[in-house]
């Protein structure tokens, strides 16, 4: 249970860890964000009203109990970055 940002989003897709997400108002990257996690792998998300208001248990234990296969993904991200940085600075 977190709000859906870019750190806990790719630690849960390259962990393989359901979320359920909160509501966020205000942030541009918001909604796209969520819909791309939904493509990944088990993602849910509840409203701040519901949040507020304590309605976590069904929706926690839909998220928990989703089988939907994760999407294979590259974790290799890190590496990947250093080979362009090399390349483009003709490292080696």
């Amino acid at each position: 249970l977190s709000k859906p940002g870019y750190g806990i989003a790719s630690e849960c897709v390259v962990n393989r860890t359901p979320l359920l997400g909160v509501e966020r108002r205000g942030f541009r990257e918001a909604p796209e964000l969520s819909r791309d996690l939904s493509t990944f792998g088990p993602f849910r998300e509840i409203s701040l009203l519901d949040f507020f208001a304590g309605r976590w248990a069904e929706p926690l234990q839909a998220i928990l109990e989703d089988k939907r296969e994760w999407r294979p993904i590259e974790e290799n991200g890190a590496l990947r970055v250093a080979e362009r940085l090399r390349d483009y600075f003709q490292l080696g």
